[in-house]
């Protein structure tokens, strides 16, 4: 089982970082195909969210569809192992992890909530950043450096806080499916 799983791990995991560059691709052609008038709708900092955030979603998703089928049938199998070598105590494993559900739905709103709030310092961040890529010159000559470097790291100080924060919960989450 271990070696035909890894073996099947290893060829999604191939399979999704195709999906990925493949959609990157698709996304960045677009993107340079766009007029002015097309790119007035979105940002340099959306178009790179939908180039890492969201591909590296559907590349998740491409490494455990396998999850949808095989959960399942592990769920039915390895409880009806337990039911026939400890009886009906599972019941009551299984109504735990079943008063859990509801938990974990809070927390998988509050990772959402911050999926999106994280995406937005990250829009405002890139956008920054191109901004003073584009006058740099400017900058340079005005000396701006130190506003601009303390409004970018105000914008990054916001971000790594909600990426702090959203890494705490899911630490929290998998302690408690772990247990």
């Amino acid at each position: 089982k271990t070696i035909m799983e890894n073996h099947y791990f290893h060829q999604i995991t191939k399979m999704g970082a195709s999906i990925r560059g493949a959609l990157s691709t698709a996304v960045y052609r677009k993107s340079l195909l766009l007029s002015s008038t097309g790119r007035q709708d979105s940002t340099t900092g959306e178009i790179v969210n939908l180039m890492q955030l969201d591909v590296g979603r559907l590349e998740g998703v491409a490494t455990s569809i396998h999850i949808l089928w095989d959960g399942l049938l592990q769920v039915f199998g390895y409880t009806s192992l337990l039911l026939h070598f400890l009886g009906p105590s599972v019941f009551a494993g299984i109504a735990a992890m079943v008063v859990v559900i509801p938990v974990q739905t809070v927390f998988f709103k509050k990772l959402s909530m911050l999926r999106s709030k994280m995406s937005g310092y990250t829009d405002d961040r890139i956008k920054l950043t191109n901004e003073i890529l584009q006058g740099i010159r400017v900058i340079k000559s005005y000396n701006w450096e130190k506003s601009f470097q303390e409004r970018l790291s105000t914008i990054r100080e916001k971000e790594l806080a909600v990426l702090v924060e959203s890494a705490a919960i899911r630490g929290f989450l998998v302690s408690v499916l772990s247990a």
